[in-house]
Order: structure tokens, then C-alpha cells, then sequence
């Protein structure tokens, strides 16, 4: 027969679970020479080393890139990934983060681009050399 409940013993396990965080692997996505490190929220062009520290909404934003590289992102997509459902962020709201990023892209010399396409969204495409 099961063992009953115990709440302290829940307690403990989580706060065990907890202290032994160090040991996680973290997340890198990659594309086009470009990463982006989840545990320090920075993005960085690997051949050059140079990185840049990236806002919540700007980390968001790249994640998203970085998981759908090539594929055109609907503007109504990415505001509701990276604002909510039921946010009142509008177009504008994203299309600033977007030149921020651009911004930050070009700062490092990336090999990637944020490319809009009328009418339809963004996708992040190698820059053709």
C-alpha cells in the first residue's frame, strides 16, 4: 500500500530539486554564426566573440527567430508569443523591438538579418555574402 501524503516531505524535495540548479544544462540556440545564451540573455556572433546583452522582450523575440530560422513569423504571432493573448501591444510595439534587435545584430557584426515581408511577418535569414 502507497505511502500517505506528506507536505514537509514535498517541501523538502522541491528545495533539493532547487539547490541542484547548477547542474541544469542550459539552452543555446544557434544560426548562421550567431548564439543566444539563455543563462547569461545574451546574443553572440561566434566568430568574432563579440556579444551584447539583450531586454526580456528582445530575448523573446530572438528565441523565436532562432527556433524558426527562415520561416516568415506573423506580426499577430509574435505579439501574442511575447506579449500575451490578451495584451494591448499593437504593431508598433513589436516593430520597435524589431529595429532594436537589428541594432543590436549589426553592433556584433552578425551574419543574420531580421527581414520583414510586407503584409505577411519577419524571419531571420543569413545575409547573402
Amino acid at each position: 500500500m502507497p505511502k500517505p501524503f506528506q507536505m514537509g516531505e514535498l517541501v523538502a524535495c522541491l528545495k533539493a530539486i532547487t539547490r541542484r540548479g547548477d547542474g541544469a544544462p542550459v539552452m543555446a540556440l544557434a544560426f548562421g554564426g550567431i548564439s543566444l545564451s539563455e543563462k547569461e540573455g545574451k546574443l553572440q556572433n561566434d566568430a568574432t566573440g563579440q556579444s551584447v546583452k539583450l531586454g526580456a522582450k528582445e530575448y523573446q523575440l530572438m528565441e523565436l527567430f532562432l527556433r524558426n530560422p527562415g520561416q516568415i513569423l506573423p506580426k499577430e504571432t509574435l505579439i501574442e508569443r511575447v506579449w500575451g493573448y490578451d495584451s494591448d501591444a499593437e504593431y508598433n510595439n513589436l516593430e520597435v523591438y524589431v529595429s532594436f534587435l537589428r541594432k543590436k545584430l549589426s553592433f556584433i557584426g552578425a551574419g543574420v538579418k531580421l527581414k520583414a515581408t510586407r503584409g505577411l511577418g519577419y524571419s531571420l535569414e543569413e545575409v547573402e555574402a
